[in-house]
């Protein structure tokens, strides 16, 4: 893995700084600010150590975060610093996992995508992210970079066939609304940078319309809309609409009880006589309760009651 070297990056000058908009203006008021920045500068451009910025009241895992230099008219510092805060912000719900490292870079074309280096898929060393945003619109950086993370950690790399595609991505949508909602809270208190709280408010405004789009009519119950829907979510996993009605489902069962995120870590895993078999997905919802441990499985059950798949086997 390839990494530039900090001291080859041009400085920043206070003219470039003051030309951002606010709030991504890094103030320059004396010696001890401008050191930071010239460190921030610098590991913008290293792996980044993850740092418990929380002490006494969340507890991270260590993992190597890299974010990689040839950002489309946009800071490195701030992209680093931010993705890296996107980060923690699921991390923080699998304190005792154990992580591949992760590295970040711009992707020119395409779609945000997730890429896999140093092995085959399941025997790599480095899960890549791929991000396409681009310039100073900070929400698309989140919104992309949770979705793709989402992909880590539930084992998007592990094989095994299913039926149920359309179900990690959307969690994938849902990771991106939470981590969006969750930082415009804790940026209020603890921005990234100085200045930053003030657009903390943005991130929330940025997933409300998607929300109010895709809510269920009054009536409707998950499991009625699952049933009408089912076969066109099996022949398209990615259709983002469908993607987004069920994440705005999940959404509050994972904004009042967070630490279910953790239950992630066991999705997709499987008994040794179901590898090689097509699951549907009542049979993938059963593997998930089956390997996750007691405190996780009244969620798994709660989806399987809500979507009106509760016996193995179903659809």
């Amino acid at each position: 893995m390839s990494v530039e070297s900090a001291a080859a990056r041009p400085s920043v000058t206070a003219e470039e700084l003051a030309a951002l908009p606010d709030p991504d203006r890094y103030e320059l008021v004396n010696g001890m600010q401008s050191r930071a920045l010239i460190i921030l500068l610098g590991s913008a451009m290293l792996p980044l150590q993850t740092q418990d910025t929380d002490a006494g009241r969340r507890r991270l895992p260590h993992y190597d975060f890299t974010v990689r230099p040839g950002w489309h008219d946009a800071d490195p510092v701030a992209v680093a610093q931010m993705l890296r805060s996107a980060c923690d912000e699921l991390m923080q719900y699998f304190p005792n996992r154990r992580f591949r490292p992760i590295a970040v870079a711009f992707r020119p074309q395409g779609s945000p995508q997730m890429f896999y280096e140093g092995g085959p898929r399941g025997r790599h060393t480095t899960d890549v992210i791929r991000l396409t945003a681009r310039s100073r619109f900070w929400c698309q950086y989140i919104y992309q970079f949770a979705h793709e993370h989402c992909h880590i950690l539930h084992n998007a790399d592990l094989p095994y066939p299913h039926e149920a595609g359309w179900f990690p991505e959307s969690l994938s949508e849902m990771a991106s609304w939470f981590v969006l909602r969750a930082l415009s809270e804790r940026w209020g208190r603890e921005p990234p940078f100085p200045g930053w709280e003030s657009f903390a408010p943005e991130l929330h405004r940025y997933v409300e319309p998607m929300l109010h789009d895709v809510a269920l009519p009054e009536g409707v119950t998950p499991a009625a809309w699952y049933a009408e829907h089912r076969e066109a979510m099996r022949a398209d996993p990615v259709n983002r609409r469908l993607n987004a009605v069920v994440a705005a489902l999940l959404l509050p069962w994972f904004e009042e009880q967070p630490g279910h995120w953790e239950a992630l870590t066991w999705l997709f895993h499987r008994r040794a006589p179901l590898r090689g078999r097509l699951l549907s997905f009542a049979d993938v919802l059963a593997e998930w309760e089956y390997h996750c441990p007691p405190r996780h499985k009244p969620l798994v059950r709660r989806i399987a009651e809500a979507f009106g798949v509760g016996e193995p086997g179903g659809a």
